[in-house]
């Protein structure tokens, strides 16, 4: 909704889908946005949660850009849900 409320606007707004960790729990399918800043670059917001956008929170599998379709978005997610992608979480050692 807020994606469609953005481009309303004129706001170049893609639709990232991925997976959201809470509180260190498991992963569950979750989709925030990526605004295209005036500037030059991108901000990922979450209007669902409200949370910042983090590497250790939100990992994207896919993005749908402004002006595609989400067909690359449904195969990734059709080849994690069958088993042929899987997600580990890494860990840094510095």
């Amino acid at each position: 909704r807020y994606a469609s409320l953005a481009r309303g606007r004129g706001q170049r707004v893609g639709l990232v889908h991925g997976l959201l960790v809470v509180d260190g729990g498991p992963a569950r399918p979750h989709a925030w946005v990526r605004v295209a800043l005036r500037g030059g670059g991108t901000l990922d917001l979450d209007p669902t949660s409200l949370d910042p956008v983090r590497p250790d929170t939100h990992l994207a599998l896919a993005l749908v850009p402004p002006e595609g379709p989400a067909l690359e978005a449904g195969a990734r997610w059709l080849s994690l849900l069958r088993g042929d992608l899987r997600v580990v979480r890494a860990t840094r050692t510095e």
